[in-house]
């Protein structure tokens, strides 16, 4: 295979080197004419453009049939030498290679689109001799247009042969061809002398050379180097075409370099503009302005079509020769880091829309350039680089704004009222606006009894643009949600309501008037959220109920509410509850911290000063979202200017920033937070100590106070907030421990939470205090509920499978119990009884069927009396009297409060003992319930019927509890007193430490909270015992306590201690007040020489209990807190 490529390459070689010394036998005949280099001083010979074509002495009858076969190509592999070692493109024209080339395509039967494909192909030697053997064509003029159309991809030896086309043609190409300049060609040395010959040749041919109409016709992509090109021509006729050139340029549109920075307007642009009776005015009134070079700016509200009038302005003026470009004081902005580059962007594009270049320079939101450009170095903005230009006629501006910047930036730049001519352009009327709608929406897609009702809805809620382009925006969005669901129809009223809802934020019953609002349901959606502040409720009720009639002020913000009370009492859940019903989000609260504008200078922050937190202002995020719940917090820590801004709020709903941007604030609804007149008593919430009244007359008296009349003329309503009952507060607390329970690290584990009420009054303690009311609550559940039982988790501590969890309330944190309800019984079970009683479940459970009835029968027992009529109406008598205005100013609220809360508290308990009963409703009877769960749900039941008793009976759920020293007993005989004497004084005491660690314990065990008040010091020890039938229990406890300890006489000597119980008063008590109250209310209790119980150590234990009648041996157990269970 290589030998036989090595034999043909030998072949073509021995062939081409034939055909070579052929020709230079017919060139050395006939010798051409000298090559001359440009810079040879003898006369040149004849150019590219000067010379004519002569007659070839080869004709193409010399060609024999063997050279016929050859094709051009390969006549042009034999210039390849040649054509690299020529330094010039006039030399090739000496080579006999290329003069039979020439000749071999000047022949007629050489198709003349085989000519133009070799001028344009990639071959460069054949588009060399095709270019020159075109010129000798007869038909050669036909293909100009495509060939002219390659100049600007011709390298230089191609260009000369092409110049050489050119000179021939009968048609002007000059123009033609400059315009085609390329970046490379003023730096090319032989360039600038070819097109000089070139130009002297074509005007030697009678061509009047000017390129003025060229260059408008068709422009010039590269004008600068074209300008240089003319430059270095050294033609006679050059300097004609160089005041072509400048006459045009000072009319010509670098379209390219202001692309770069914004837009050039072209047709489509404008087509299918439309308009109004105002815009049709308002151009009848421009057009005149325009045609006088003089600069306008069209002043409208957003909406009535300031856009729709620059696109028909844009129309007209381009029938006048007018070129728009459109660049927004940002786009001149972009891309300017360093100091002078801006104004360097700016000079440039003034001096490329000149006035006499007929470029009408449009800026949108022309008053931001006041502002752009300016910084701490330089004071100068855009406005400012402008307003000479525009003042001297250099250029014509159409600016766009709305009346309110407008103002402003009169009053910064007054003169601006006369170089600018003001266009204004009003809304549409209803009349025009429902015929622009029925234009621009064919018959298909609106139907026309839909048009009416778009223009209302759109004038009611979409009032932050004006018409008609409100009504054209909710046709479009309707549109959209009719095509995004299939096959399109015609937009209904269904669909405009709907697009409103979504837009807005609104809910369907409150902006559709077919459909009415249940009053009751919407109190009910507050009230399960915004617990415990019925005046609230209310206030929110009957403004959404004004809302839905259409009966708000619509020319101010749909409510203006002042909320006044102590922290954590929902001011700010009332809020965000608002927000979720009104607009469909939590998120739609905007959320101000008026502590952070006490200085004038804050002023700036809330309007916007175009810093970094120019996005964070408040009337950008009204402008972002205008149907929004804004909650001015702490409203009373700002600065009365800033008090004074709010004023024009409350009064127009409209705020403008510091560039005379407008915020639309008729459609918020503005609620300011006080704790004005809740500092000046030191009562807090509900359950705080302290004893000075708290109501709306103090809260209106402090607001009077602080604010101006004019301010509080403007408010719509002053709700006051008051203190958290306990009932409350458990509702809230039980609200959060719910939310905890979706959480993923409880959703994804079988276990069922049982929250005891121990468990609950400790992070009620924990979770509201009187200075921060409810706020600590979610900090306390994550501290002492979900930090240790991650800990848990994380450690894997906890049993695997379904498990309870017992979460109960210790002395200083929370106590978690796993409880596995399907555990088999231990091997030292009871047997099973044949009855039960939950005193006996609760000590020795053996989880059997008679247990279970037990405990099904107390449950039932139970709930039939809080089911009962009875109970409800005594409830809702004492919610009755919450409701009264002056509640919270009366004394005896606290009782009312009381027994709200033990009844809340009782039915919380029995809500969890049937919650935990219902999860074995499912299991057969004879299994009863495992012991584990039937000692805890026995105990909830034990003490939720003695809370029944102690409720019924009137006995408080909070008592305080004392032990002191026996000084005499009329129940106890002379000789116990004797002993009592001669016993030494640290038994007696042991003795009164050991009863205090009783009830400590049983308290611990019972799961009711116990506060030590003060400590067992010499013969007093006192404590605070609060909790479920703690009452009814305890109380049988007052009375002596004896001890008998065995003497060597063989009888006993004895100690004794006296056991006080007193309830505790239902007013709140302040902490560091406590003891002494306590003391004072227990010394007030008569001395009660009753003996409650006996203890015995030795010789063998034993307890006689004097109330009871019983007697046990199990002195352990008694004093470990079981007392009150021993039968």
């Amino acid at each position: 295979m290589d030998q036989l490529l090595a034999l043909v390459f030998f072949a073509t070689s021995v062939l081409l080197a034939l055909l070579y010394a052929k020709e230079r036998k017919r060139r050395s005949e006939s010798p051409p004419v000298p090559a001359q280099l440009v810079s040879d001083p003898v006369e040149p010979v004849a150019s590219a453009a000067t010379s004519e074509p002569t007659s070839d002495p080869v004709t193409t009858d010399e060609f024999t049939d063997g050279d016929r076969a050859k094709t051009i190509e390969e006549i042009a592999a034999t210039l390849d030498e040649a054509y690299e070692r020529s330094g010039h493109p006039e030399s090739l024209l000496s080579e006999a290679g290329f003069e039979r080339g020439v000749a071999f395509l000047r022949d007629p039967a050489v198709p003349l689109e085989k000519l133009v494909h070799g001028i344009v192909g990639a071959n460069h030697l054949v588009a060399l001799m095709a270019a020159e053997a075109l010129m000798e064509r007869d038909e050669k003029e036909a293909p100009y247009a495509e060939i002219v159309a390659f100049v600007p991809m011709a390298n230089l030896w191609r260009l000369y042969y092409l110049l050489r086309y050119f000179g021939v043609l009968d048609q002007p190409v000059v123009a033609r061809v400059l315009l085609m300049t390329r970046e490379w060609w003023p730096e090319n040395p032989l360039l600038p002398k070819m097109l000089s010959d070139f130009v002297d040749a074509r005007v030697a041919r009678g061509e009047e050379v000017g390129m003025y109409d060229a260059l408008r016709t068709h422009g010039c992509e590269f004008p600068d180097e074209l300008e240089t090109l003319l430059a270095k021509l050294t033609s006679e006729h050059s300097e004609a075409l160089h005041e072509d050139f400048e006459r045009w340029r000072r009319g010509w549109v670098d379209t390219k370099y202001l692309s770069g920075v914004g837009r050039v307007w072209a047709e489509q642009d404008w087509q299918g503009a439309r308009g109004t009776a105002s815009i049709d005015g308002a151009l009848r009134a421009a057009l005149p302005a325009l045609r006088a070079n003089r600069s306008m700016i069209v002043v409208g509200e957003p909406g009535v079509g300031k856009t729709s009038f620059v696109r028909r302005l844009a129309a007209n003026a381009q029938e006048e020769g007018w070129t728009l470009f459109e660049a927004s004081a940002s786009d001149l902005l972009a891309g300017q880091t360093f100091i002078g580059q801006f104004e360097g962007r700016v000079r440039e594009i003034l001096a490329r829309v000149a006035v006499q270049k007929r470029v009408l320079f449009y800026i949108p939101a022309f008053h931001e350039s006041y502002f752009v450009g300016r910084h701490n170095q330089s004071p100068i903005g855009l406005l400012d680089l402008l307003q000479p230009s525009i003042e001297a006629g250099r250029v014509c501006v159409l600016g766009e704004t709305h009346p309110a910047a407008w103002d402003l930036l009169i009053q910064q730049k007054p003169r601006l009222r006369n170089l600018m001519h003001a266009i204004r352009i009003e809304p549409a009327s209803r009349t025009d606006t429902l015929a622009l709608a029925r234009e621009v929406f064919l018959a298909g897609e609106v139907e026309e009894a839909v048009l009416p009702e778009a223009l209302e809805l759109a004038c009611s809620y979409l009032t932050t643009t004006q018409r008609p382009g409100n009504v054209l925006d909710l046709l479009h969005q309707a549109c959209a949600y009719v095509r995004k669901d299939g096959p399109s129809r015609p937009v209904s009223r269904d669909d405009l309501l709907t697009s409103i809802s979504l837009s807005t934020g609104l809910p369907r019953t409150v902006i559709d008037e077919r459909v009415g609002l249940d009053i009751e349901e919407l109190r009910s959606f507050l009230t399960g959220r915004v617990l415990g502040q019925p005046e609230a409720v209310n206030c929110l009720v009957d403004r959404i109920a004004m809302l839905k009639a259409g009966l708000t002020d619509p020319d101010r913000p749909v409510g203006v509410f002042l909320f006044a009370g102590p922290t954590g009492t929902g001011k700010t859940e009332v809020a965000k509850t608002l927000a979720q019903y009104l607009f469909g989000s939590r998120d739609r609260l905007i959320r101000l911290d008026m502590s952070e504008y006490q200085d004038p200078s804050s002023l700036s922050k809330m309007l916007g000063d175009g810093g970094d937190g120019e996005e964070r202002s408040l009337v950008r995020q009204i402008r972002r979202q205008p149907f929004s719940v804004v909650l001015l917090d702490e409203f009373e820590k700002a600065h009365p200017r800033v008090w004074d801004l709010f004023l024009q709020v409350f009064d127009d709903g409209r705020l403008s920033d510091t560039r005379g941007n407008v915020a639309d604030f008729r459609h918020c609804i503005l609620i300011l937070t006080s704790n004005l007149g809740a500092t000046a008593h030191r009562e807090g919430l509900g359950f705080v100590r302290g004893a000075a009244a708290y109501g709306s007359s103090q809260v209106t008296r402090a607001i009077e106070t602080t604010f101006r009349p004019e301010f509080v003329n403007r408010i719509d309503r002053v709700v006051v907030f008051h203190p958290l009952p306990k009932t409350v507060m458990r509702d809230i607390l039980r609200k959060e421990l719910r939310a905890v329970l979706e959480r993923r690290g409880f959703r994804n584990r079988d276990w069922a939470v049982e929250w005891e009420e121990s468990a609950i009054d400790f992070l009620l303690a924990r979770g509201f205090t009187p200075d921060m009311g409810a706020r600590p609550l979610r900090r306390a559940i994550d501290e002492h509920v979900l930090a240790p039982l991650a800990r848990t988790i994380v450690e894997n501590r906890f049993p695997e499978g379904d498990q309870f969890l017992f979460v109960r309330g210790a002395a200083d944190h929370i106590e978690v119990e796993f409880v596995d309800p399907e555990s088999p019984p231990t091997a030292t079970a009871p047997t099973q009884r044949e009855s039960s009683s939950l005193a006996a479940i609760v000590t020795s459970p053996d989880g059997s069927a008679a247990e279970r009835s037990c405990l099904e029968s107390a449950v039932e027992e139970c709930f039939e009396q809080l089911a009962s009529d009875a109970w409800a109406e005594q409830k809702r008598t004492l919610l009755a009297e919450m409701d009264r205005e002056d509640f919270w100013d009366d004394t005896a609220r606290h009782d009312v409060l009381s027994e709200l809360e033990r009844r809340d508290s009782i039915e919380s308990a029995l809500g969890n003992a049937v919650s935990l009963m219902r999860r074995f409703e499912s299991r057969p009877r004879d299994l009863g319930v495992p012991a584990s769960i039937a000692t805890k749900l026995a105990l909830q039941l034990y003490m939720i019927r003695n809370a029944l008793d102690d409720l019924e009976a009137g006995r408080a759920a909070e008592l305080y509890l004392a032990i002191e020293t026996a000084i005499e007993s009329a129940s106890v005989t002379a000789n116990e007193l004797a002993s009592d004497g001669a016993v030494q004084s640290a038994e007696a005491r042991r003795f009164r430490e050991r009863l205090f660690e009783m009830y400590r314990a049983w308290a611990k065990r019972r799961h009711v909270r116990f506060e030590t008040l003060r400590a067992m010091d010499g013969d007093h020890a006192l404590a605070a015992i609060a909790g479920l039938g703690v009452h009814g229990i305890l109380g049988s406890e007052a009375g002596l306590h004896v001890f008998e300890l065995p003497n060597p006489r063989g009888g006993f000597d004895r100690v004794s201690a006296r056991v006080r119980i007193v309830a505790q008063p239902c007013r709140p008590v302040q902490p560091a007040e406590e003891p002494a109250l306590a003391a004072e209310l227990l010394s007030a209790v008569p001395t009660d020489t009753t003996i409650v119980r006996r203890y015995r150590a030795e010789p063998s234990p034993l307890v006689r209990d004097s109330a009871s009648g019983w007697r046990s041996g199990r002195l352990d157990r008694v004093f470990d807190g079981d007392f009150d269970l021993i039968e």
